[in-house]
């Protein structure tokens, strides 16, 4: 069910999705998603380092490598 809220969030042209990619983050984690969680984690770091919030942004990268690591 979270990867089809995740999916419907995703707009057409996925401009509005650096805004809420935490979220979309959190949904693709739920549903299992490794690939599309990182990926999302890693929009959610870089938009918490251009708010200079440096400690967010350390959070969502170790959050998107640990995904990764659950891969093979």
């Amino acid at each position: 069910m979270s990867a089809l809220v995740a999916v419907w969030w995703l707009p057409a042209d996925g401009a509005h999705a650096t805004d809420i990619a935490a979220e979309l983050a959190l949904h693709f984690e739920k549903a299992r998603d490794p690939w599309r969680a990182a990926r999302h984690r890693h929009a959610a770091g870089e938009k918490a380092l251009r708010r200079y919030a440096y400690s967010e942004a350390l959070v969502h990268a170790d959050e998107g490598l640990a995904r990764l690591a659950t891969t093979q």
